[in-house]
């Protein structure tokens, strides 16, 4: 196999759609939509397919992490696939999902896989309160989480991510968040191998 063979063969397992991006395409993702993925790290799995299903200049992802499991990685993987990095996809640093501060784009989807699922509930109200400004109208954030209904709701100013670094809260939590910042809807199931469930934010 000659260096052009592998890197097609290469390419062609790195475009396999995953779990997400077959989700999000069955209701409704279109290559034009403006889409934000949070927590998109090396890229690896969902950000390149994510990157080369959509229009150029459509993608958009911000993430904390800087070394080899974040942007070092992503910048690497985007040199070496030309087709990736003539989309133009946007990436940002941030701790804060202050996604505002770097862009004043409106995204038709935002996607946050496995990022309130290892965040204390105090991170998890930023995020949303600082996202929901630059979706638009008409558009959702989907985010995975980890359901504990056997948590109550007075006791919530006693969170922690515990010992595991697994965050888990009742829906009930995220009804009291959003409260006079946006709507949410519990989807549930959507065959996620851990059991994280869905939930749905919109204006």
């Amino acid at each position: 196999m000659n260096k052009y063979e592998k890197i097609m063969t290469e390419s062609r397992k790195l475009l396999d759609d995953t779990r997400q991006t077959i989700y999000l395409k069955s209701i409704g993702l279109k290559p034009y939509h403006y889409f934000l993925e949070i927590g998109c790290g090396r890229l690896l799995p969902n950000g390149v397919t994510f990157i080369n299903y959509l229009n150029n200049n459509r993608y958009y992802g911000i993430d904390k992490e800087v070394g080899e499991l974040g942007f070092q990685t992503a910048y690497e993987i985007l040199k070496k696939y030309d087709f990736l990095s003539q989309k133009n996809p946007k990436l940002f640093n941030t701790p804060n999902f202050d996604i505002y501060s770097f862009t004043k784009e409106k995204f038709d989807y935002i996607w946050a896989q496995s990022v309130f699922t290892h965040i204390p509930l105090e991170s998890i109200e930023k995020c949303i309160k600082n996202i929901i400004p630059s979706l638009n109208h008409g558009g959702s954030f989907y985010a995975t989480f980890w359901l504990n209904e056997k948590i109550i709701l007075k006791d919530i100013h006693l969170d922690r991510v515990n010992e595991f670094k697994r965050s888990e809260h009742p829906f009930e939590c995220y009804k009291e968040i959003c409260k006079d910042v946006c709507n949410v809807e519990y989807i549930g199931d959507w065959n996620h191998p851990s059991d994280q469930k869905l939930l749905r934010f919109w204006r």
